[in-house]
């Protein structure tokens, strides 16, 4: 009910959970949703006041423990645009809703505590109205155990895909292809919502969704606490792309559910990388707290990144086959377009280039180390740039930090990128 009436009035709804709420609560769910429900459709201009960039926020936040009690504080914040007229604040349905919201508050608090009282203190600034109430529960101290991700195949899985941005839908829907999953697509929090619902219903679900952050209406954080506290769809794994980002991000998708958050513009490879972590954490039965999966922490977890320049794909495939056994992290490119793409959006601790790759290939092997360095951060160390050719030769006059000779060997390829990462050469994953 109160998604429509959000979308007839324009406003965005946002939702914020502090970490410190516990997650099972003990109390009358239907009377509390009641009173919410109440509170923020009173927070909704009429449609004839409406104001078009009106936010509508619950947060829920704790505030103190006694007698075996929570205290949560619960607002609902009215938020309109700079210089907007603020909407008229005695409109019958809003008095009555508010009126209803307020003989819940009394009811729950005497229900809870055995004693008179439990008000909605409103305070009103030049661009915001909020409605707070406190509420005390029983609570148990316990957390579902999450799992550490271990990286599964994508093959044969379904994905929703959320964004109003079509362009971003095509392209990812192009992309989940390409991994042979298979993409669904949605323009809105509520239009996925229904389509995960109703698959739910008639089949096994779909198990993934990558939603876009900012969204008309629902942002991808109310989106994603929406499938995670539904029972049909709570196991369903949540990633979160950002065009931007803002302090408390990674705090809000702790909050919401969220599996993982990656920065736009994301390549292919570590959008591949990702699913694959967050979903061979769905699939670990092993009782262990995961953390949210960003660029960072997937780099972190890694023995080196290196990023592969080869144009000749069986090769590619079989270098970064032995590398992901060693524990590396890969990403591959087969012409330079796509290689400089790869250096903007990412930092690797070696690279293994073969000068006849389309765009090199013009260069001269002399030239190529100057022109990658010339594409890394300014502050980037002096990463070691490998020459990959069918014959072993001398390339330090070159720029280069030493030569692989191709078809790539197993043993030498590694030798050769431990030694250069300058660390221990890592035992192979069994």
């Amino acid at each position: 009910r109160i998604v429509p009436s959000a979308e007839d009035r324009a406003v965005q709804l946002k939702l914020r959970i502090e970490q410190d709420v516990p997650e099972h609560l003990i109390g009358d769910g239907a009377r509390m949703m009641l009173c919410l429900r109440n509170l923020l459709e009173c927070a909704m201009p009429p449609l004839i006041d409406r104001v078009h960039g009106t936010e509508v926020s619950l947060l829920i936040e704790p505030e103190y423990l006694a007698e075996k009690l929570i205290h949560l504080s619960f607002s609902v914040i009215q938020s309109i645009p700079k210089g907007s007229v603020r909407p008229k604040p005695n409109n019958p349905a809003a008095m009555m809703q508010l009126s209803l919201a307020r003989q819940i508050v009394r009811a729950m608090h005497g229900s809870t505590t055995g004693k008179a009282g439990g008000k909605i203190d409103i305070k009103e600034r030049k661009e915001t109205t909020t409605w707070q109430f406190t509420a005390a529960f029983p609570y148990l101290a316990v957390k579902d155990p999450r799992s550490r991700p271990t990286f599964v195949t994508l093959t044969g899985m379904r994905v929703m895909i959320v964004s109003a941005d079509i362009e971003l839908r095509k392209q990812l829907s192009e992309l989940a292809r390409s991994w042979r999953m298979l993409p669904h697509e949605a323009d809105n929090a509520a239009m996925a919502l229904y389509l995960l619902t109703r698959v739910a219903d008639e089949e096994d679900g779909i198990p993934l969704v990558i939603t876009s952050n900012e969204m008309p209406v629902q942002d991808g954080f109310l989106l994603a606490f929406r499938i995670k506290n539904s029972v049909k769809l709570k196991k369903t794994a949540v990633v979160m792309l950002a065009k931007t980002g803002k302090p408390g991000d990674a705090i809000a998708c702790r909050e919401s559910g969220i599996s993982a958050y990656l920065r736009q513009p994301i390549s292919g490879n570590r959008l591949n990388e990702a699913l694959s972590a967050v979903m061979g954490a769905q699939d670990d039965d092993t009782e262990s707290t995961a953390t949210l999966i960003t660029r960072h922490s997937l780099r972190e977890s890694k023995a080196g990144t290196v990023l592969l320049i080869d144009a000749n794909r069986e090769h590619a495939m079989a270098a970064a086959m032995t590398l992901k056994k060693f524990g590396y992290r890969i990403s591959t490119a087969d012409s330079a377009t796509v290689a400089y793409i790869e250096m903007e959006q990412d930092k690797y601790d070696v690279i293994i280039i073969d000068p006849s790759t389309s765009g090199f290939a013009e260069m001269g092997i002399e030239s190529i180390p100057d022109a990658l360095r010339a594409k890394l951060p300014a502050n980037s160390p002096n990463i070691p740039i490998l020459l990959a050719l069918a014959e072993d030769m001398s390339s330090v006059e070159y720029g280069y930090s030493g030569t692989v000779v191709k078809p790539y060997d197993k043993e030498e390829l590694i030798s050769q990128v431990a030694r250069h990462i300058l660390r221990k050469a890592p035992k192979a994953a069994t």
